[in-house]
């Protein structure tokens, strides 16, 4: 859509470059009129009075017409500047505006309809606030640990992410004689299964409280960053320190 956008654009700039031609030949146009005058006065000189005062009506008559016309024609080439001009802006407020919140993560569809609405200040207002979807985690704390989101998959075998696979993940009894297993190693390669696809959901216990997530957004050297579902049933961002965690399992 963006493309098209930007071809539009383009259309718009083209018409404004022909509309600029048109106003060349009004000049022209003015500058014929300007020396049918200079003839006028000629006339005066070589022909009779009488015959000299049927061609000056004649040609004030023409010189009202032409003027009159130049008058109605420069009116809507103002006009069609002013609307080009306008369509310009908004289309192009639109369009960078969806560009912005591409660029940041963001869906495109309701910044283009804002960047419609509010031309140039919006395009202006995203760039400086829309951030990545990453950068606006939310820290866990003890208020805020629990999640309600869709219970668990009934049946099924559960695999604890610890478990040994061809994936490469730590076995159980390495958990058991390391010290702070949960790091940045570890969800790396807890993320993807070995097609590539993400692995989810989990239950994970932090400082005894239980969490479920859907799955692992990004493995930072000090925190996990996880996707929940909150009550209202909106997806959620948590970032979780690796001291926090106690225990972590695929569900």
């Amino acid at each position: 859509m963006q493309k098209f956008i930007y071809i539009l654009l383009f259309i718009v700039l083209g018409a404004l470059y022909g509309q600029e031609s048109d106003l060349t030949e009004s000049e022209l146009a003015e500058s014929e009129l300007a020396e049918s005058e200079v003839t006028e006065s000629e006339l005066s000189e070589e022909v009779p009075e009488g015959l000299f005062k049927a061609s000056r009506d004649k040609l004030m008559e023409q010189d009202l017409t032409v003027y009159i016309e130049w008058i109605v024609e420069g009116e809507s080439i103002a006009l069609f500047i002013s609307a080009a001009a306008v369509l310009l802006v908004l289309l192009g407020s639109a369009a960078i505006s969806s560009t912005i919140a591409e660029s940041k993560l963001r869906g495109p569809r309701i910044h283009f309809v804002a960047g419609l609405l509010l031309p140039v200040a919006y395009p202006i207002f995203a760039f400086s606030v829309l951030k990545p979807p990453v950068d606006h985690v939310e820290e866990v704390d003890e208020n805020g640990l629990r999640v309600t989101g869709p219970p668990p998959s009934a049946g099924g075998d559960k695999m604890k992410i610890g478990q040994s696979d061809e994936s490469g993940f730590i076995s159980e009894e390495t958990m058991e004689t390391k010290t702070n297993v949960y790091n940045q190693i570890y969800f790396q390669t807890a993320m993807y299964d070995g097609s590539g696809n993400h692995r989810g959901p989990f239950m994970m216990v932090i400082e005894g409280n239980e969490v479920r997530f859907e799955r692992i957004s990004q493995a930072d050297s000090d925190f996990v960053v996880i996707e929940t579902i909150n009550s209202t049933g909106k997806q959620q961002t948590l970032r979780i320190p690796y001291p926090k965690i106690d225990s972590v399992k695929e569900i």
